[in-house]
């Protein structure tokens, strides 16, 4: 059995396993934004490193500069991080009737974490702060966050589903709370 949630989710079904794949695509705008952006940034950090190499600093703007460089660096990997889970990546949730797997795969590659099903109490929608500055964050387009579902699972919350339109993910719980009932 093959069935679609929206956009963005499709599921199979053979015999007692529920196969799962969330991909979070951006627009056409979005997508050239991102990569614009990524392009400037780059270019803005190959310039420093060479002005710094180059420029015959004193120490204390030496410093300053490999400073800048380190947060530079940081938020090259989440800018191109982000770019590539967009274009490339996708989360994947394998139901049978033991576990639930999820992975969060980038180019076919990323760490499986396992849940026993006994363990799982229940799926529901996520709700953050309204007051927070992370959960506002996490709403913008270029980044890899925005679970909008999560359970319950040995005292701590386990979220996913990034960036979900909220009646794709009001569906996709009502579906994952049904098959943690009927697969046996």
């Amino acid at each position: 059995m093959k069935k679609e949630i929206g956009d963005n989710i499709s599921i199979s079904k053979q015999d007692d396993e529920v196969l799962i794949k969330i991909i979070n695509p951006l627009e056409g705008w979005q997508e050239m934004a991102l990569l614009g952006w990524l392009v400037l940034w780059t270019s803005l950090g190959i310039y420093v490193t060479f002005y710094l190499f180059n420029a015959g600093l004193e120490r204390d703007a030496y410093i300053f500069f490999i400073v800048y460089l380190s947060f530079w660096g940081y938020f090259e990997y989440k800018a191109l991080h982000g770019y590539l889970f967009k274009k490339f990546g996708y989360e994947l949730i394998k139901i049978n009737k033991e576990k639930l797997l999820y992975k969060r795969s980038l180019f076919k590659r990323g760490k499986i974490k396992n849940y026993l099903r006994k363990n799982i109490k229940g799926f529901r929608l996520f709700e953050p702060s309204k007051k927070s500055f992370a959960a506002a964050y996490n709403k913008t387009f270029w980044t890899v966050g925005n679970e909008q579902i999560e359970f319950d699972y040995l005292g701590g919350k386990v979220s996913f589903g990034m960036h979900l339109e909220e009646k794709d993910a009001r569906q996709l719980t009502v579906f994952l709370n049904r098959q943690l009932k009927t697969i046996h």
